[in-house]
């Protein structure tokens, strides 16, 4: 990460073993955040993304739950069990009210259903970059107001 006015840039991992729903990921990311300010690194399953956790500083990881290799959940609970506190959405088709509630109760922070809606994108950024130091990275910054997350 390098530094620039006194901030360092946001880093975001995304993690999915769909190329197309990496770069749709990324455009959407783009068009939410500024883009001087963040850094976006990939990863197409989760051994891929445990080994870029091990070499990189992220700050939110955008995580798919079907893929090859290591799924999302069990990414997940590999990144909690070696004490890591990174923010992790899960970025998903199974988004049921089970699912989501087992998302949280591995440690996952949010769930979003695919395909991407940039709204609730917005709002789950929103929420996780305003409990941090990356306010000034939002292009909308008027966006961060104190709202309840729906799986807090």
């Amino acid at each position: 990460m390098t530094v620039q006015n006194n901030c360092r840039e946001l880093s975001i991992l995304i993690v999915d073993d769909n190329p197309i729903n990496i770069l749709i990921m990324k455009k959407s990311l783009y068009k939410l955040l500024n883009k001087k300010r963040l850094e976006i690194k990939e990863a197409s399953n989760g051994v891929e993304a445990l080994e870029l956790v091990k070499h990189f500083q992220f700050d939110i990881i955008l995580l798919d739950i079907d893929m090859p290799l290591l799924n999302g959940m069990d990414t997940t609970k590999c990144l909690r069990k070696n004490g890591q506190t990174i923010p992790i959405i899960a970025v998903t088709t199974n988004d049921s009210i089970e699912s989501r509630n087992t998302y949280i109760q591995i440690g996952m922070n949010d769930c979003l259903s695919k395909p991407i809606d940039l709204c609730l994108l917005e709002q789950a950024l929103t929420l996780l970059l305003s409990k941090s130091a990356f306010r000034d990275v939002l292009t909308r910054p008027e966006l961060l107001i104190s709202s309840p997350s729906k799986l807090d």
